[in-house]
């Protein structure tokens, strides 16, 4: 199946049908930022001794516009939030249009896929007929960073 390729930026303007095998590559390389390291982050936040008291050094450089959005909404509201609720205040507040539930399960899959299955970022428990979302209440060290750098 052919995907479109869509580039632009200053100066920039570039569309292109490419293959689905190029399309995952090039996703890899601008999570990367270019780099090759991402294997090695994802196996030291595998390791069970990782800090878990600090978020990694490149977290917020990584941070993909949905990503950074969850978390925002997530650490100004402070308490649990269905995941209707979530969706609808990352839509009014910030125009991130997230179009039904395994969208932020997408969101979440990118924090496992960039530091590995042991990065609890987010808590969902279930309730309300639908998920509860909040900040991992077991990562105080992730929360009060994330207050600091994310809330004005």
């Amino acid at each position: 199946m052919p995907v479109t390729v869509n580039l632009s930026g200053e100066g920039i303007e570039f569309e292109r049908e490419i293959s689905e095998d190029a399309a995952i590559e090039i996703m890899q390389l601008s999570i990367s930022d270019g780099r090759n390291d991402d294997k090695e982050i994802t196996e030291e936040r595998d390791d069970p001794n990782a800090d878990d008291k600090a978020l990694p050094d490149d977290f917020f450089r990584r941070l993909s516009s949905k990503q950074r959005t969850m978390l925002t909404v997530l650490t100004e509201a402070k308490d649990p939030l269905t995941s209707t609720e979530l969706r609808r205040r990352m839509d009014e507040k910030y125009d991130i249009e997230t179009s039904g539930g395994r969208a932020l399960a997408g969101i979440l899959a990118g924090f496992t896929r960039k530091y590995g299955a042991n990065f609890e970022i987010v808590s969902i428990d279930w309730g309300d007929g639908e998920g509860l979302y909040q900040l991992n209440p077991n990562r105080p060290g992730y929360v009060e960073e994330l207050e600091s750098r994310l809330l004005d």
